[in-house]
């Protein structure tokens, strides 16, 4: 598993990674911004996406890092 991690340390998967975290941000943001109806299913995707990050840095990644 620490063979995989450092073979995806690169610039496309973080682009990926995080792309999708601050595309939401934006879309939820833009939707409360503009009184859209989308705004509480766009924040509560960005909500469980948040949660999905958080737990996989702090329970997922220390797991196969030894």
């Amino acid at each position: 598993m620490a063979s995989i991690n450092t073979a995806i340390q690169n610039p496309a998967f973080a682009v990926a990674f995080f792309g999708a975290f601050f595309s939401l941000t934006g879309a939820a943001l833009y939707s409360f911004a503009n009184g859209l109806e989308s705004a509480f299913p766009v924040s509560l995707a960005w909500a469980f996406y948040t949660a999905t990050l958080v737990i996989t840095f702090t329970v997922n990644i220390p797991l196969t890092t030894d």
